[in-house]
């Protein structure tokens, strides 16, 4: 008894001694917290990790291979932050645990250690996941939790040592120059980078918390700072940045030399570099069977990795040398997601003679060690070398030989090379005179290429009448096969011809002759358009091309324009869509696409837009597409019988396949208006015949279609579609096996079926996924492929987006197992899938799928590009897409630039987008941006200027070169259409299609008001939008319009005009608010809310009348579509009229879901119709109860269903509608009322007041509101002045203001005595509770936008006193003050007179605003405007900022912008800055014009060689003893024909070639001439850099033709221009001249032929091209260097390098 109890004291005793106190970390230490059964790390930085089923972003918390770092702070319990300062949050739904900064949750941290602890945040409450997994959610809520060991940061484990090498060779080492303690050295410093998730710090491998830090503003410190790593180059190199601000990296942009130093604010020209890593790595194994057996840890790294090294430094066998020795049965290896990595012999290599078969095959019968003799190699090692990044981290494992090859520590050693790999290339039916080059290097039959890439695109081929050729990649075998085929040329294919007849009528196609020759270009499609015979004259390689070749005619040469507001217009009576009675002859010109997939639609465009259509709509549809280019649309009509036949399948014995029956298998299909959201797996059986369950209720519509009459006609609707668009030479994307089956199919078929992510939308229950692990997963799916192929037929592409918008996570293997099945069902096809914000998941389709075989949809390109963060989605290939429209909202915008700079810089960036698409969620508005955008790949590489190409836009449109037209569509391209990358889900939302509220809410879940939208949908856009449907509405006489033209004027002034009244709306609705909020609880009595609320519902009816006039606009169009289309459904029992009406057409269009969902109004139209019968009476109901809301949602579904209804219904209504009763079908109809013009003008005046400004513009201000002007209209006035000038005669109106004498109208008012000059406000008052506040200045100071001016500085600080402000033409180094600076062309400075290069650069013009005393700024030399007096000063017109210069004192004036600071001469770097003024401080200017135009003088130097070029941008004199010349074509692609200014006078940017003797020439300012002068030539009014585009450049140089053959052969000519270092640029000085061929040419320069027959240049050199590798001058010498300018043959190519 005493020995037991002794025993449990000392046990007691020792439990005490050795328990594990509570969690307790360090403050402000660095944690990671690593989960114990896979190595992985709790991740609290990393956002995008969403919820599925949240629609939206959550920023969960998550597991990640890299460690992160956690701080933990002490409240009630513990807070986990990141290094970014955010903290772990519990999200709006209470079981997320976010990333963020709002709602921070404390945490409970538990454990019986520090390796195994527990987080929740209440008990039963943890973080968890059931499986483990990198990159998705964690939740805080599960009932057990995951377990995690707590790392010091200064004790992670399985750390590598790493250098930073730069691209020259040299390393970061910790020598201190120039400040900074870190430079480039030839011998490394050894770091640690230790990871936080994407981000990392470095720390000296040697000194703990020695860092490498960014704390200073340039100069790196030894700090503590997080950096991050760009985008790896082919080579592994990367640029490093600041991980708070990415825009300033690590290193140098001059040069990476020994001794340099490395700075931490670096713009985009730093230098990259290369991360090597080595580890020194324990492999003790474990014995069994004779044999060690080990696995490695996780081990993660910085930077890339694709070579890795394994030296032996410890074992227990030796070779005879005594070197360590190994040998094993097996190893393998395993990326980042814990894949095996499959090796081959071409991975492999290692010393004393290892070989891939001894050691990696998996054979344990052969091993892998060298002979015990050998004494040659030492240690053993063993490399392994693969073509890709393994993703962040790696593991190994390995078996041994036996006990004795015990291998005990490994030296791991990492680094990242472009790999090469060799490939045989075969010819097959080349005819004699084929010619194949790969790369501009001509290759054979057996060539092999030796290549880190191989690159189809990079063959090239002369195309032989007769023969096509193609080229084919065998990546497994490593060949390339080129195939030439023998073809025939196809005179007016049948396809085309119909489709010219359908166009213009019967027989119209005998004003054409079409040949379709694919022999004109085998890589590319091409048209040439041209005339024969008095006939219009089209080729194509393709029926595509064909088509799109016709429909550049008709828009860019016959100037006419096919919108989809003609063809609706005619789609019942099936008219010819335009008139083609008058089409002119075309001269020839030739178009090649750079764009292999021209993809069309977006899967809810079928809902939003083709819900009802018939075959006619669809016929008109499909002949827009082929206009337009469109190779691959999309096509899903006729899923529905697919679906229906492959859930009644029957098995050999006739049973039913899968347990469905007919009604069973019906009751899954939606309704055709949401056909698109069941094709994605989102919803199932809404929209159909009969009543089902949704939302724990019984709902009509829910239950499916079940009338087998509607599957007949979608099956023949499918065919007659597909047909066609295969006729026309066209590809249909078809939907393909994403694994969705329906929520019962494991209940009736047995097979296993897993989760896809919850419910969709709130409500809608998700059909399931198949499980990949079934067994008759390939045959299931083939079942399905088989009734795919009886309904549409086959396809080279399929579209598959299995886990869209929050599905379930996917895996590898679904991504493997949907790729399988639609190879095997069409082998060679490609997988078409959206990017749409892709979960982390989402992105294993890249690597899932093999390389070419996927094509992504970046469905956002012109908006929110995700190229970037997927490496342009290499190895496979993708498509820039543009969503014009999301929900077929009304609304106008448009990204034309945006659209047009994005397409040719990503296409640029990344040679993966392959492409280009439209993937609107709706059709039928602002057909502009999708006319631009099928242009685009056709412009033969050329960036259009869409300014221009807009103006030519207009004339198709309206078929007239109309100047105010051209002005109206100019200012819609700067206004409405000029969204740029602020990822708006547009457009800007109608106020008055929300549910009833003051605060101008969206309508929408997703969408944006102006509320959102102010920074992009700016007033000044606004503005733009009034003026441009003004200077439509002038112009409707002018426009002589008819047939198509009146057609297309029409939609344009609804379109434009009902956006001008929706803005208008917004504002008005935020003024009721404003006059409510002001009135107080007695605010139904007050007059001025009454007046606006009253205007506000008077707008809604006035705009449904407006939008009436049209028939694109009317909801009679869509709901008689609806009838219409089931009209085609023969024998229809419940697919009737009725149903398709009012569950389908209807209901998207209002509540789109049962009543009060969160899709409610998603696709809301302002349309005549929706506007009073839905939205007036909710506005109604609203006002008429205080502004308090009722009972919405079933008012929208009784009405949506054709019963009988009412705001505040609490229920659905059992009785119809009647005819003749509000809302009944009757009451919409298509047929157009009233007419357009006169309904817009009415409209327009009653709610808009055009205001004149001072530069003869208008303002346009909202009636019924206060309008405040005066920042935008001020108006000069003397002792008495009239304003009708300005507002008009408003009737009934007031007009106050301090200077005001007493009694003044508005034609008649009166200065007060005594009042001096200046600015004063002066309000304008109507009985309709207008207000306009407005500027007046009585005798203002002026500026002549005709005349010259120079600034001089009037402080009386002697650094600037007196001296100019100037800009630069070209990077200049000044020092002044105590700083030395480099400034250039963007920059505003100031010096002496004497001191500024050419007197001009001084000169400004000040060019009148809208606004008295503001005006926008230019520079005379530059030509450039001030947008700014701070960082980047000089802009271009569209940037230019108006400048408010006004008196300050006496003789004294200061120059601002906006509420900054004036413009100030900064004494440090004598630049122009902001700075407070105060009289005679150095923000004080005089602006004196400039009286003697002598002084106006640019000088240039001709040099001995008798030539120079000029580029200015004014008119000047040519001196005497010069004369100047143009140049106005070119001869014999040898010569420019030289033509002399005979009059005297260069014109402005005109570029001109300068001819004298060796001299200084002053250049005089001169008038501008009235004669045009040709010329080709064109320059540069400052130093710029010139991105080369197609064709090539020239300089005038004077060039030794013969270097190395001791006689001066120097010729004057325009040779190409070289740049040594980036090859598709070159650098041309200020105002000098240059020349563009645009064509393709190989002339290597272009000789003067002068008007008296004189000539120059030198003709005994070649143009053919030399195919020898290296440096050649050109007596064929071979050169090791180029020591001196002339031209040189350089790999191939004669080049001038200058």
């Amino acid at each position: 008894m005493k020995k037991s109890l002794l025993s449990s004291l000392l046990m007691t005793l020792l439990c005490v001694t050795t328990a594990w106190a509570q969690f307790s970390p360090t403050d402000g230490a660095r944690y990671a917290l690593q989960e114990t059964t896979t190595g992985l790390f709790l991740d609290i930085q990393t956002k995008g990790i969403n919820e599925p089923n949240a629609n939206g972003t959550t920023n969960n918390i998550s597991l990640n291979v890299k460690p992160v770092i956690i701080f933990f702070e002490k409240g009630t319990n513990w807070k986990l932050k990141n290094i970014n300062g955010e903290y772990v949050c519990t999200g709006s739904r209470n079981w997320n645990a976010t990333v963020g900064t709002g709602n921070t949750q404390e945490f409970i941290i538990e454990g019986s250690s520090i390796n195994e602890l527990t987080i929740a945040k209440e008990s039963g409450a943890y973080i968890s996941m059931d499986n483990p997994v990198s990159g998705q959610p964690l939740y805080n809520n599960g009932k057990t939790g995951l377990k995690f060991k707590l790392i010091e940061y200064s004790n992670l484990p399985n750390q590598f040592t790493y250098t930073l090498k730069s691209e020259t060779g040299t390393y970061m080492k910790y020598t201190t120059v120039s400040g900074s303690v870190v430079s480039y050295q030839a011998e490394p410093t050894f770091f640690y980078l230790k990871p936080s998730a994407g981000q990392f710090y470095i720390e000296d491998k040697n000194n703990a918390d020695k860092f490498v830090g960014s704390t200073h503003s340039w100069n790196a410190t030894t700090d503590f700072s997080m950096w991050t790593m760009l985008q790896h180059d082919e080579e592994g190199f990367a640029q490093i940045a600041r991980a708070a601000d990415n825009s300033k990296r690590l290193g140098s942009d001059q040069n990476t030399n020994a001794g340099t130093g490395i700075f931490t604010n670096v713009g985009d020209g730093c230098k990259k570099w290369l991360v090597e890593g080595s580890i020194n790595y324990t492999t003790a194994g474990t014995l069994k069977s004779g044999k060690y057996h080990f696995t490695s840890d996780r081990l993660p790294y910085v930077g890339l990795c694709n070579r890795i090294r394994f030296t032996l430094t410890e074992s227990a066998a030796y070779y005879k040398n005594g070197k360590k020795r190994m040998s094993f049965d097996s190893f393998e290896l395993k990326n980042a997601k814990g894949n095996k990595v499959e090796l081959t012999a071409i991975n492999f290599e290692g010393n004393y003679n290892k070989s891939y078969a001894s050691m990696l095959d998996g054979n344990n019968n052969t091993y892998c060690c060298g002979d015990w003799n050998a004494t040659a190699d030492g240690d053993d090692w063993f490399e392994i070398t693969l073509d890709e990044d393994l993703g962040g981290a790696f593991s190994f494992s390995f078996v041994t030989e036996n006990s004795t090859m015990n291998a005990k520590v490994f030296r791991i050693d990492f680094t990242y090379e472009k790999v090469e790999k060799e490939y045989t290339v075969n010819i097959i039916g080349a005819p004699y005179n084929a010619e194949v080059l790969y790369k501009g290097n001509r290759i054979e039959n057996g060539t092999i290429l030796t290549i880190n890439e191989i690159n189809a695109d990079h063959f090239e081929g002369n195309d032989i009448e007769g023969y096509t050729w193609n080229v084919v990649i065998d990546e497994a075998n490593k060949t390339v096969t080129i195939t030439y085929t023998a073809i025939q040329a196809e005179e007016n294919p049948k396809a085309v011809v119909d489709l010219v007849n359908r166009i213009g009528g019967e027989g119209t196609a005998e004003k054409f002759r079409f040949v379709l020759d694919p022999s004109m270009n085998s890589r590319k499609e091409v048209f040439v358009i041209g005339s024969e015979n008095n006939k219009i004259l089209i080729k194509g390689t393709t029926t595509s091309a064909l088509t799109t070749g016709l429909g550049w005619y008709l828009q860019n040469i016959a100037k006419i324009n096919i919108a989809w507001n003609s063809l609706n217009e005619k789609t019942v009576s099936g008219e010819a869509y335009a008139d083609l009675g008058n089409l002119p002859l075309p001269a020839q010109e030739t178009h090649v696409t750079d764009a292999k997939y021209r993809y069309y639609l977006n899967t809810c465009t079928f809902g939003y837009s083709m819900t009802s259509w018939t075959w006619k709509r669809w016929q008109q549809e499909i002949d827009w597409m082929a206009l337009h280019g469109i190779n691959m649309p999309l096509q899903l009509v006729g899923l529905e019988e697919v679906w229906r036949s492959f859930l009644t399948t029957k098995d050999a014995q006739g049973n039913s396949k899968y347990g469905y029956d007919e009604t069973a298998a019906k009751a899954f299909v939606a309704g055709p208006a949401f056909i698109a959201w069941w094709a994605m797996n989102n919803l199932e059986g809404w929209g159909g015949t009969a009543a089902g369950t949704k939302s724990g209720g019984t709902w009509e519509g829910a239950g499916g279609v079940q009338d087998d009459a509607w599957y007949v006609r979608q099956k023949r609707l499918a065919k007659q579609i597909t047909d066609r668009q295969r006729e026309l030479g066209m590809q249909p994307v078809l939907p393909g096996w994403s694994g969705m089956v329906p929520t019962n199919f494991a209940k009736k078929s047995g097979y296993a079926t897993r989760s896809n992510g919850g419910n969709w939308a709130g409500d809608f229950v998700r059909p399931l996924l198949l499980n990949v692990s079934n067994a008759n997963y390939a045959e299931i799916a083939a079942d399905y492929y088989a009734c795919l192929k009886e309904v549409m037929g086959e396809s080279q592409y399929y579209s598959m987006d299995p886990f869209h918008e929050g599905g379930g996570a996917g895996t590898m293997e679904d991504y493997e197992a949907m790729y399988a099945a639609m190879e095997t069902a069409k082998p060679g096809s490609q997988w078409v899938i959206q990017q749409w914000q892709w979960s982390k998941t989402q992105k294993y389709s890249l690597t899932a799928v093999p390389a070419g075989r996927l094509i992504v949809l970046d469905l956002f390109s012109d908006g929110s590009p995700a190229f970037d963060g997927y490496n342009g989605y290499a190895p496979q290939e993708a498509v820039f897409c543009a969503i014009p429209n999301f929900g077929g909202r009304s609304g106008l915008m448009g990204r034309l630039n945006n659209l047009t700079d994005n397409y040719f810089k990503f296409k640029g960036k990344y040679s993966s987008i392959k492409g280009i698409g439209a993937a609107p969620e709706a059709i039928e508005q602002t057909p502009v941006t999708y006319d631009l955008l099928f242009q685009l790949p056709w412009m033969n590489g050329t960036k259009p200027d869409v300014a221009e190409w807009i103006k030519n836009y207009a004339t198709a449109r309206y078929g007239a070169d109309n100047t105010v037209v051209q002005e109206a569509w100019e200012l819609l391209r700067q206004g409405p259409l000029n969204y740029g990358a602020d990822g708006i889900q547009g457009p800007v939302e109608d106020v008055w299609a929300a549910r009833p509220n003051l605060n101008a809410n969206k309508a929408s879940s997703w969408g944006k008001t102006l509320n959102d939208a102010k920074g992009t949908y700016t007033k000044e856009r606004q503005q733009m939008l009034i003026n441009a449907t003004y200077k439509l509405l002038s112009q409707k006489n002018a426009l002589a319009l008819n047939d198509i033209y009146e057609s297309n004027y029409n939609y344009d002034i609804v379109e434009f005009g009902g956006a001008v009244m929706a803005d208008y709306a917004y504002y008005l609705l935020l003024s009721i608010r404003d006059a409510k909020n002001a009135a107080g609880n007695g605010f139904n009595n007050d007059a001025t809310y009454t007046a606006r609320k009253n205007a506000f519902l008077a707008l809604i009816g006035d705009v449904d009348t407006f939008k009436g006039t049209n028939l694109n606009f009317r909801l009679g169009k869509w709901t008689q579509e609806a009838r219409d289309a089931a009209g085609e459904v023969d024998g229809a029992t419940t697919a009737t009229p009725d149903w398709y009406e009012y569950n389908n057409a209807r209901t998207i269009v209002s509540t789109w879901s049962s009543p009060n969902t969160n899709l409610n109004d998603y696709s809301y139209r302002s349309w005549q119709g929706l506007m009073k019968d839905l939205y007036l009476p909710r506005w109604e109901y609203y006002f008429n109860n205080g502004c308090n809301g009722g009972e919405y949602g079933y008012f929208e579904w009784n009405w949506a269903h054709g019963m009988t209804h009412k705001v505040g219904n609490t229920g659905v209504s059992s009785t119809q509608l009647v005819k003749g009763e509000q809302g009944h079908t009757d009451s919409y109809t298509r047929a157009p009322e009233g007419n357009t013009v006169d309904e817009a003008n009415k409209i327009l005046a009653k709610y808009i007041i055009p205001v004149k400004m001072a530069d003869g513009t208008y303002y346009y201000a909202y009636r019924h509101l206060a309008n405040d002007l005066t920042g935008v209209i001020n108006i000069p006035i003397k002792e008495s002045f009239d304003l009708t000038e300005y507002f008009g005669d408003l009737d009934g109106a007031t007009i106050s203001g301090d200077f005001i004498e007493s009694g003044a109208t508005m034609s008649n008012a009166t200065i007060k005595a005594g009042t001096a000059d200046g600015i004063y406000t002066a309000t304008i008052t109507l009985k309709d509770a207008t207000v306009l506040k407005f500027s007046v200045t009585i005798n203002p100071f002026t500026l002549d936008p005709d005349k010259l001016y120079v600034i001089k500085s009037t402080a009386n600080d002697e650094y600037c006193r007196g001296k100019y402000v100037y800009t630069l033409y070209e990077p200049t180094t000044r020092s002044r003050g105590n700083y030395t600076g480099t400034h250039d062309h963007n920059h505003l400075v100031f010096d002496d007179i004497a001191d500024i290069p050419q007197f001009p650069q001084a000169v400004f013009q000040f060019e009148n605003t809208n606004v008295l005393g503001k005006y926008k700024m230019k520079n005379l030399h530059t030509g450039l405007y001030v947008k700014s007096f701070s960082g980047t000063h000089m802009g271009t017109k569209v940037e230019a900022a108006n400048v408010m210069i006004a008196p300050i004192a006496d003789g004294q004036l200061t120059l601002k912008i906006g509420d900054n600071n004036p413009m100030h001469a900064q004494q440090d770097y004598g630049v122009i800055v902001q700075w407070q003024a105060e009289a005679n401080n150095a923000s004080t200017w005089t602006i004196d014009e400039v009286t003697e135009v002598s002084q106006v003088c640019h000088y240039v130097t001709i040099s001995q060689a008798g030539y120079s070029t000029l580029f200015l941008n004014y008119p000047v004199a040519v001196p005497e003893g010069v004369t100047a010349y143009t140049a106005n074509e070119i001869i014999d692609d040898k010569w420019l024909n030289m033509q002399e200014i005979t009059n005297g006078i260069i014109p402005s940017n005109t570029a001109v070639v300068l001819r004298g003797k060796e001299g200084k020439y002053g250049f005089v300012l001169a008038n501008e001439p009235r004669t045009i002068v040709e010329d080709i030539f064109t320059g540069t009014l400052y130093k710029q850099t010139i991105k080369k585009e197609s064709g090539k450049y020239y300089v005038l140089a004077n060039v030794d033709t013969t270097p190395d053959d001791g006689v001066d052969n120097k010729e004057v000519a325009f040779y190409n221009a070289v740049n040594n270092e980036n090859e598709n640029e070159f650098t041309n000085a200020a105002n000098k001249a240059y020349l563009h061929i645009p064509e393709a040419t190989k002339s290597l320069f272009y000789g003067f032929r002068f008007p008296d027959g004189e000539t120059t240049g030198i003709y005994g050199i070649e143009s053919e091209e030399n195919k020898a590798e290296g440096i050649y001058d050109l007596q064929g010498r071979k050169l090791n260097e180029i020591s001196q300018p002339g031209i040189y043959i350089i790999n191939g190519k004669k080049e001038f390098v200058r």
